[in-house]
C-alpha cells in the first residue's frame, strides 16, 4: 500500500480511520465544509497530527490548494513552474532539459498547459 490509515483520529472530526490507497487507485474526498477533508489531506502530507492512529506514506505526495497562489499576470507558464521544480540544484544545471519537462507535463497529462499562464 503506498497510503494506510490505521485507527486515526483527528479529534473531533473524524475517528476510526481504516484505508488503504494503492498505486494507480484513485479516490475521492467529498463532503460539506468543515468536515475534516483538508485535514485528510493535511495529515497524509504530514502538515497535520493524528490524535490517534497512524497513517503510513510510502510515496511522494503532491498538494495544489485550491486558492489562486499566483496573479493572473505574472508571465511564468506551466512549463515554468515544472522547469523551476527541477531546477533546485544550487549553481549548476539550474535548467532542466527542456524535453525532462515535457516528459513530466505528459505524465499527469498536462501538455495542453504547458503554454499557459500559471495565474
Amino acid at each position: 500500500m503506498l497510503i494506510q490509515f490505521h485507527d486515526a483520529a483527528v479529534a473531533p472530526l473524524w475517528s476510526s480511520l481504516n484505508l488503504a490507497v494503492d498505486r494507480g487507485e484513485f479516490i475521492a474526498v467529498l463532503g460539506p465544509n468543515g468536515v475534516g477533508k483538508s485535514t485528510l489531506l493535511g495529515t497524509i502530507l504530514g502538515t497535520r497530527k493524528l490524535t490517534a492512529g497512524s497513517v503510513d506514506v510510502d510515496c511522494r505526495v503532491g498538494f495544489i490548494p485550491q486558492q489562486r497562489m499566483f496573479p493572473a499576470d505574472l508571465p511564468l507558464r506551466a512549463r515554468d513552474l515544472v522547469s523551476l521544480s527541477l531546477a533546485h540544484g544550487a549553481f549548476r544545471r539550474r535548467r532542466p532539459p527542456r524535453h525532462r519537462v515535457d516528459e513530466l507535463l505528459a505524465e499527469v497529462g498536462a501538455t495542453g498547459l504547458r503554454d499557459r499562464r500559471v495565474g
